[in-house]
């Protein structure tokens, strides 16, 4: 009995460290892109505006592949720490299974929420920059 609950423990665990992985890499690969982009909202904007939808998917799933693998990888050294039978089996059986479960609410509900999501940015970008025609031309 000890060890379904080290099991849950560890399942439990990877779901909130793959989360917290996903977001920390989200959040560094945008930092090291901004320092390619020496923080010009300018290159911002037009990385943005080049970004395709195909793009944004092989971030997205390559962000939680990283963060899946790497928060299995931390459940097989705690189940392993934990002494629990076949620690290396039973942490991969948590990564296809997550991988499972994420992706398909990625391709049936998210993917989409995403897609709609990022497609406001060159709208917003787009219509910033309109705005900014028209006083300047206003202003001459």
């Amino acid at each position: 009995m000890s060890n379904l609950l080290w099991i849950i423990m560890a399942a439990i665990v990877k779901v909130l460290l793959c989360k917290l992985l996903a977001l920390g890499m989200f959040l560094l690969v945008f930092f090291v892109k901004g320092k390619q982009l020496h923080f010009n909202s300018e290159q911002w904007d037009d990385y943005f505006l080049a970004m395709t939808s195909r793009k944004l998917d092989w971030l997205v799933m390559t962000n939680y592949a990283i963060s899946a693998t790497l928060s299995s990888f931390a459940s097989f050294l705690f189940l392993r720490q934990m002494k629990v039978p076949h620690a290396a089996i039973v942490a991969l059986i948590l990564l296809f299974i997550g991988g499972a479960i994420s992706g398909y609410r990625y391709f049936t509900n998210q993917r989409a929420y995403i897609q709609k999501r990022y497609l406001e940015i060159p709208e917003t970008i787009l219509q910033r920059k309109e705005d900014k025609e028209a006083k300047g031309g206003k202003s001459s």
